[in-house]
């Protein structure tokens, strides 16, 4: 399961994490490059990431990590992984918008 969340994706919807054991890399696409920021994260760190940003995840040398995941309505999980479709996706666009990218 590490595997896919190493892909490149975005999510329709807001992604909230809280991590509770171990500690992971949460990698976001620059929206102007090929470029990732990387995110060290552990116990106590809360993410947001907004609908239609590119990230992707994976574990640090601990190879151990326990999160919750909160959602504002039902849960979701679905990942749209990058390509032309996705970047074409309307929740990709209002991002981009979001963040005033043409």
């Amino acid at each position: 399961m590490l595997d896919a969340f190493y892909h490149e994706h975005m999510h329709e919807e807001e992604e909230i994490r809280y991590l509770l054991e171990g500690c992971a890399f949460f990698d976001v696409r620059e929206h102007h490059s090929e470029r990732w920021i990387r995110c060290h994260t552990g116990v106590g760190d809360l993410l947001v990431m907004p609908p239609g940003i590119y990230h992707r995840f994976t574990l640090d040398m601990g190879n151990q990590l326990r999160a919750m995941r909160f959602f504002k309505n039902e849960p979701k999980w679905v990942a749209h992984n990058r390509g032309q479709e996705t970047d074409a996706n309307p929740y990709r666009l209002e991002y981009l918008k979001s963040i005033e990218v043409q």
